[in-house]
Formats: C-alpha cells, structure tokens, sequence
C-alpha cells in the first residue's frame, strides 16, 4: 500500500463514522449467519415428521426477522462507509485544488491541462470507489467469511476444509492477474489524459486551427489517441472478463465436492439433511466474499495506481517559495529596479507556446542566457515601455515582478527590497498586471487576445509603476 498509505490522515480525521460502519459491519454478519440455521432447524423438524404449520410460521418469521436486521445494520454500514469515503474525496480534491493554485507556472507549462483535470476527477473517483464501495463490501465479505467458516468447522471439520481450502483459489485468480491489471489501468487513465488534453487544446485553439485549415490533421490525431485509448480500455476489459468465469468455475467444482461428500455423510448417517442444508447455505454466503475479495483487489490495484498520481502533485514543492522569515512590505512608494537580472531556462518543456521561438533566440546568446544583465530603475510615478520580437523575453522580464518566475541571476527590487524576501502575497496584492490573454475571476472565464491568427506578437509589455501600487 505504498500509494495508498497516504490516506491515513485523511482516513482518521472520519474514525468514529469507520469504527460505527465496522461494528454495524460485524452485527450484521452475524445476524445473517443465523439464516442457514433456521433452515437447518426447519429441514430437520421436516425429516423428521414434526413440522406443522405454526412451526412453519414460525420458521417463516424468523427469517423474514433476521433479514430486516441484516438489512438494517447493512443500510447503516453502507452510510457510514460511503459517507466517510465521500468526506474523504473532497478533503482529497480540495487538497490537491489548493497544491495546483500554489505550484508555479513552469509546473503548468510543462503539464498537459487535460491530465490535471484527470487526476482531480477520474483519479479522485477511483479511490472514492475504493474506500466506498470496496471497502464497505470488503468488511462484510471478510466478516461473513469467518463467521460462515467458523460455523461450517462446527457442522463437520473434514468438509470444512476442504471447502475453505479451495474456495481461496479465486482470490488466488485475481492476485496472480492484479499486477498486470494495475498496469494496464494507469496506462488507461494516462491516455484518458492525453485525450482530454488533445480536446482542451483544440477548444482554445479552435480560431488558429481554422485559420490555416487544420481540421482534418487535428481529427486525425485525435482519432489515433482515441483509438489507443479503446485498444487499452479493451485489453483491461478483457483481462477482468477472464477472471469472473474463472471464479464461476471453482465455485461449481466446490459445490460439487460438497454434494458429493455431504451427500454421502448423509447415507452413512453421519450427517443430517438439514446439516447439509445449513452447510450449503454457509457455502452460499461464502461465494460473496470470494468474489468481493477479488474485487477488492481490482479496486485495490485501481486506486493505488489512482492514489500514485494524486501523490504526485501533492508531494510536489513549488519552486516559487515563501521566505522562511518573510520581510514586511512597508508602505510602497513604487520605485522598481532589475539589478543584473539574468534568465535561462533549464527545460525546454518550460518554453510554453513560443518555445520554438525562445530557441531560436537562445541559439544566438552566449551560454544559453535568454535575457542577461539586465540591469534599469523605473521611478515612481513613471512608465516604461519594453517592445521586442515574440520570444525575446518581454513577458518573462514583467513576470519576474510579482515573482511568478525567478530570475537565474541578479535582483528584482521594490523600493530597495529584494522581492524574494518579500511574502508573496503581500506582494502580488501590489503588484497591478494586466496579461494579453483576459481571465475573468467573477464569471470563471478566459478570453483569448482577438489579434489576428498567424500575426507576430508585438504588443508591448510595460511597467506602470504609480505614486502608490493598484490592489
């Protein structure tokens, strides 16, 4: 569980709603181990020519009675459980919502869109299911297990064991093909991210890609990530459908075992009618937990797949990080000074959507610096105004005031202080920044700059720096 152990704290902050689920989990186990029973009591009263109809009513009773107990505990477990793995899934979603907002821009720029987005839904989900569903069918397979085995020891050891020696062998079946299963899902979710990558990329594109008639290239390239996607979403399929006939098959061999030798228990008396009732019921109440058990290890290696990725974003430090000891902004008077600023980037994935541009440009740069020393002051009060060719670093230049990246080398300072020493939220709250592409925060939306498609960017970025900062 080397995934999965991640979930601990939030796991603990919901032990009292888990304990409860367990307990209900347990009563109700036992409570339905009782059925088999009464018809063991029924079938042998009949044998023996004793039944009449008010014991029949009364048999009849009795199992109706243990049913709605059994179902009432089972109700609660099933509201204890789903509700504390749906508590779980959205402190884990606000968690990893909260490290996406914290992680800096070369994290975005060198991840797909689409994947984040599958790692805080499908992912999610998937370890919701895990800790819902699966764990909540898991306690009453593993509780019901050892009540019926502990029962059937009491009927008749030999047949006993060799029911619970071979009934094991279906979760034998699923640990023996779960590996490959765990492979092949985190595969399915990383091309489910590519997909919706692919499709997030052509919705904010759409105008680019109708300028120069892309369509059909586009369609094609998505046809191919989506024919990948079904081809590995077909291999998982096919591999799970494997097992479920494989457990269908041990299950008739132990049911005939059991008939077998029960039935000839029986002939030699040494053994009742309604022993073998009772032995078949408990037989049926273990089919359940086999093949929950193998279940549970489907969504075992699901989740843990799932739970690796989530872990990956959440174990991940922004390298824009708080000072340890962050100096207080005093009252800003606005003068701005980049002091032998440099910048360079060490991936390449980082580039975003001018990369090819930024390497033309680096090419001709000594020791692939994109900007280097670069040192002016812009005073209070006054503007300035930066114009170069797309690529050449005016955005990066501006960004490097509110810190959304750091320079390689040299000083970016507010009225004398170095803004890495500043807290960054203090420090953004007065820094004004206007990007080329809008974002609305009120109604959620993104506009793109209507500049024309194909058009060189030439818009210049600029410093406005007034007698007193915009919040």
């Amino acid at each position: 569980m080397s995934s999965l152990r991640h979930l601990w704290p939030y796991l603990f902050r919901y032990k009292g709603m888990l304990i409860v689920g367990m307990l209900c989990a347990l009563i109700g186990a036992s409570v339905a181990a009782l059925g088999p029973y009464l018809l063991r009591l029924a079938v042998d009263d009949i044998s023996a020519g004793q039944i009449m109809a008010e014991s029949l009513l009364r048999y009849g009773g009795l199992l109706i009675l243990v049913t709605l107990i059994d179902g009432g505990f089972k109700f609660a477990q099933r509201m204890l459980l789903a509700g504390a793995s749906y508590r779980v899934e959205y402190d884990l979603r606000q968690s990893l919502f909260e490290r996406y907002l914290s992680l800096d821009q070369a994290f975005f720029g060198a991840s797909h869109t689409g994947d984040l987005m599958a790692r805080a839904t499908n992912d999610l989900s998937t370890v919701r299911q895990f800790l819902g569903p699966g764990l909540n069918g898991s306690a009453t397979a593993i509780l019901t297990f050892l009540a019926s085995a502990a029962l059937m020891l009491t009927i008749d050891v030999g047949l006993a064991l060799v029911v619970l020696l071979l009934m094991p062998l279906c979760t034998v079946v699923f640990v023996l093909v779960g590996g490959r299963m765990r492979q092949i899902f985190s595969g399915v979710q990383d091309q489910f991210g590519a997909i919706s990558t692919r499709a997030q990329e052509n919705f904010s594109g759409i105008r680019t890609i109708k300028a120069y008639a892309q369509e059909e290239a586009e369609i094609a390239v998505f046809a191919q990530d989506n024919e990948d996607y079904r081809r590995m979403n077909l291999r998982y399929v096919l591999l799970s459908g494997l097992l479920w006939p494989s457990m269908t098959l041990i299950l008739g061999i132990v049911s005939a075992l059991v008939l077998l030798i029960g039935g000839r228990l029986v002939a030699a008396a040494q053994m009742t009618v309604g022993e073998l009732v009772q032995f078949f019921g408990y037989l049926g109440l273990l089919a359940f937990p086999m093949i929950m058990i193998g279940w549970m290890v489907s969504l075992y290696q699901q989740a843990s797949a799932s739970m690796g990725r989530i872990n990956e974003i959440l174990r991940r430090e922004p390298q824009i990080a708080q000072p340890a000891r962050p100096q207080p902004l005093p009252q800003a008077q606005g003068n701005v000074e980049f002091r032998k600023v440099g910048i360079r980037y060490a991936d390449d994935r980082h580039l975003g959507e001018h990369a090819d541009a930024v390497l033309n440009q680096r090419a001709q740069l000594e020791d692939g610096w994109l900007l280097h020393d670069i040192s002016f002051t812009i005073p209070a009060g006054s503007s300035l105004a930066i114009v170069g060719a797309t690529g050449s670093g005016k955005s990066t230049l501006v960004n490097l005031l509110a810190r959304v990246r750091d320079p390689d080398a040299g000083q970016v300072l507010i009225d004398g202080i170095d803004v890495g020493k500043l807290d960054l939220t203090d420090l953004r709250r007065s820094v004004g920044y206007v990007p080329q592409e809008t974002f609305c925060s009120v109604c959620r939306c993104a506009r793109m700059s209507p500049s024309a498609p194909g058009r060189p960017n030439s818009t210049p970025n600029s410093f406005n720096t007034p007698s007193r900062y915009r919040g």
